[in-house]
């Protein structure tokens, strides 16, 4: 047996039985029941599906953990004008740059650091620092990676992700009670739940023996797959065996016995990010005996029922291997298959057949869902354009696919439903002034070239940071918000005269999060960065790099022509590179002009 090539085991009772006890002992149905104290309000976190635009949802976490601190200090000193109901971030899930931004989330708040503000003296900002400053083309178009005689995995060189991954997991700021922070940020879960999305090319097989004559058994295998954490945010003590569910991975700057090292979830990170073929796969492992614990909601005549799936372990413990052997396999970009990871908040919140109250009155808890790309429908050819176009195509409906369910999106639209909220980009347009007329991908630079474009410039980048860091504030300011007849804003936890300051900006609404201390002050919109970027600057990298790829590719698979022939096809090679560089620079020109960033 091989890892690249696993046989499947001989052994037909290898594996594990389905749990003795019911879901529901480990995955609550229904928390209708659960409800938070009347003076809390809970959140699911959702960071959706990036690539370079992950520098917007990393804006917006800086200000959300600076109004969040802010509110709490306050609170803690019982400033008058402080309110004393709690928020409480129960759950983090993530995807793609969205899932990078969530390890990064969950390891920067166990510190203290300032929030952003583009002055010198924030340049230690971790979130500013892994997207801005260590995210850029010039190091993804290195050949490093291509020198040796191993394969060619992708179009770019990761090493410089790798290197800002590794940087993010060993983070370490000042301690929590310094630079404006408190002592303890009890808005969020001291041992939060932080779930990754990702796309698993080697799968999880299951299989169904159909009932009747035939005896024969249908199978079907999952590569939608996630991986659940539990993070000691705290970073004083190891988490507790008893505090980890069987199919959570504990993860600890403190190690002990029962926790991985922050490279586990790093390593994690980087695969749901690793966009396919532009990025290389990422080769992970995990307790198989994780698998035991998927559940399917099954709808029948006679009601919904939870029930467990039971894997083909044959293959996932295969020939050669044993129980406790780690399960090894391909991880690619989560958004493949769930860009949105919504359910599992969801499910998290309200419990696996729950639904959250809608209502302003009665809500306490909602998703917030922080999506850079929520915007204009993409509509798709009607007529054959050729098979580039063809495949064009299919790419966009595969990813914009993957977003969310129709449901989804209309629960985030609705203002009459309050257990659903959206962050999304929306700025002025630079040329007319118009407020508001940019949303979505149009108000970020990051969004040219498949959202690659972010990459190309450290200029866009920091616009888009900035940007989100203004989004977020005027979403808590203005968006995420209760009638004031919620019983979150009932005496003590506010005093008249704390809904008389709050209330102005929509009256017979009040803020879930009140803007406090520095979170005050107005944000402006940064200035659009066009003709911060000149394509010709990387042509020289580009084609270094298409060269590269040939030898690693083109050239074995054609095999040896002799001396000759293997110079002739040299030449060949070196001269479709330049012709395909000066057609990518030409492309990137394009989208550059067409996003008004040239």
């Amino acid at each position: 047996m091989t890892e690249a090539d696993p046989l499947p085991n001989p052994d037909p009772n290898i594996g594990f039985d389905i749990p003795e006890l019911p879901v529901e002992h480990y995955f609550p149905l229904d928390r209708q029941n659960d409800q938070p104290s009347a003076d809390t309000f809970e959140i699911g976190l959702v960071l959706g599906g990036t690539v370079s635009a992950g520098a917007y949802t990393a804006g917006v976490i800086d200000f959300l953990i600076q109004a969040l601190d802010a509110w709490t200090v306050a609170k803690n000193a019982k400033y008058p004008q402080a309110p004393q109901h709690n928020v409480v971030i129960k759950i983090l899930c993530g995807t793609s740059g969205g899932g990078v931004n969530a390890v990064l989330m969950s390891r920067a708040l166990g510190y203290a650091f300032l929030p952003y503000d583009a002055t010198p003296a924030t340049t230690s900002n971790p979130l500013h620092d892994v997207w801005v400053n260590k995210l850029d083309i010039h190091e993804m178009l290195q050949t490093d990676d291509l020198e040796d005689n191993g394969l060619a995995s992708s179009l770019l060189c990761a090493r410089s992700i790798d290197t800002a991954a590794s940087d993010a997991g060993n983070y370490s700021g000042e301690p929590l009670g310094r630079l404006g922070t408190p002592a303890i940020r009890t808005y969020a879960e001291q041992l939060l739940p932080v779930v990754l999305t990702l796309t698993n090319l080697r799968g999880v097989p299951y299989s169904t023996d159909f009932r009747g004559t035939s005896g024969r058994s249908e199978y079907y295998t999952d590569r939608a797959d996630h991986l659940r954490y539990r993070v000691d945010i705290t970073g004083r003590s190891p988490p507790a065996s008893s505090s980890i569910q069987p199919y959570e991975i504990g993860i600890s700057q403190t190690q002990s016995s029962g926790s991985e090292p922050w490279s586990a979830i790093v390593a994690a990170a980087r695969g749901t990010s690793a966009f396919p073929v532009g990025l290389p796969p990422i080769e992970l492992m995990r307790k198989v005996e994780h698998y035991r614990y998927r559940y399917a909601v099954v709808g029948s005549a006679t009601g919904t029922s939870v029930v467990w799936l039971k894997p083909d372990w044959r293959y996932l413990i295969p020939a050669g291997a044993n129980k406790d052997t780690p399960y090894r396999f391909l991880a690619v970009d989560g958004g493949c298959f769930n860009n949105e990871p919504i359910n599992y908040a969801r499910q998290f919140l309200a419990g696996v057949l729950g639904h959250n109250p809608r209502e302003g009155n009665l809500a306490h808890r909602a998703i917030i869902l922080v999506d850079p790309f929520a915007d204009a429908a993409s509509i798709g050819p009607i007529r054959d354009k050729g098979l580039i176009s063809t495949a064009g195509s299919t790419l966009d409906a595969l990813t914009s696919g993957a977003r969310f369910e129709t449901a989804d999106f209309s629960l985030f639209t609705d203002e009459a439903v309050f257990s659903r909220f959206l962050v999304n980009p929306i700025r002025a347009n630079p040329t007319t002034g118009e407020t508001g007329a940019w949303t979505g991908g149009q108000a970020i630079a990051s969004s040219a070239l498949a959202a690659f474009g972010g990459f190309l410039s450290s200029s866009f980048r920091e616009h888009d940071f900035l940007l989100g860091r203004k989004n977020c504030q005027s979403f808590l300011l203005k968006h995420f918000s209760l009638p004031d007849t919620n019983s979150l804003f009932h005496a003590p936890f506010w005093s008249d005269d704390q809904k008389r300051l709050y209330g102005q900006t929509d009256p017979g609404f009040l803020p879930i999060i009140p803007l406090m201390g520095s979170a005050k002050t107005p944000l402006s919109a940064p200035p659009w960065p066009k003709n911060s970027f000149d394509p010709d600057t990387i042509r020289d990298l580009i084609e270094a790099r298409l060269e590269k790829l040939a030898a690693r590719t083109v050239m074995p698979a054609i095999g040896d022509w002799g001396f000759l022939g293997n110079w002739l096809l040299s030449k060949g090679v070196s001269w479709a590179g330049g012709t395909a560089t000066d057609a990518i620079v030409a492309a990137i020109r394009k989208e550059l002009e067409k996003a008004g960033l040239a």
